[in-house]
């Protein structure tokens, strides 16, 4: 059985992905059904992740296409809400270290959705927050950690 996402509805935007079931979805905890094709998609997904810790750190100074609230959506594509830091951030596609930081960033994401409205409206207004700084730096430690081994070959 695929989890489902539940709503945070202090989360912007997760009106519109009610069900949608993520990629990390198809994760199996460790050591449950693991496989080679497991430890692929969960490489997969640490590449994913490294991508969007990325965009977050640049947003401000190279602005994406897609709106804040999409932005965030997309880490809850990559990080299920059901499931424990150690199903999501376990060894061999995640470090000890590497772990500790994403589970720092999984963090900064819930104040930070908990600090703002449903949807929001205005993006600077939300840069302005202490949680985005907060969030900012946690993206950019995790960053910062992840690259010293870098993306995971697929």
């Amino acid at each position: 059985m695929v989890t489902k996402l539940r709503l945070a509805s202090a989360c912007p935007g997760w009106q519109a992905k009610r069900d949608v079931q993520p990629a990390a979805a198809a994760i199996s905890p460790p050591g449950v059904f693991m496989s080679d094709d497991s430890d692929i998609v969960h490489r997969r997904v640490r590449n994913q992740v490294m991508f969007w810790l990325q965009r977050i750190v640049d947003i401000r100074r190279d602005p994406t296409p897609v709106d804040l609230n999409e932005v965030i959506n997309q880490w809850y594509d990559w990080n299920v809400e059901e499931l424990s830091d150690v199903q999501l951030y376990g060894e061999p596609a995640y470090t000890a270290k590497e772990a500790l930081a994403a589970g720092e960033v999984r963090e900064a994401v819930e104040r930070f959705c908990a600090a703002t409205p449903q949807t929001i409206q205005d993006s600077e207004a939300a840069f302005g927050l202490r949680e985005w700084q907060h969030l900012e730096a946690a993206a950019t430690h995790a960053l910062d950690v992840m690259r010293v081994r870098g993306v995971s070959p697929e």
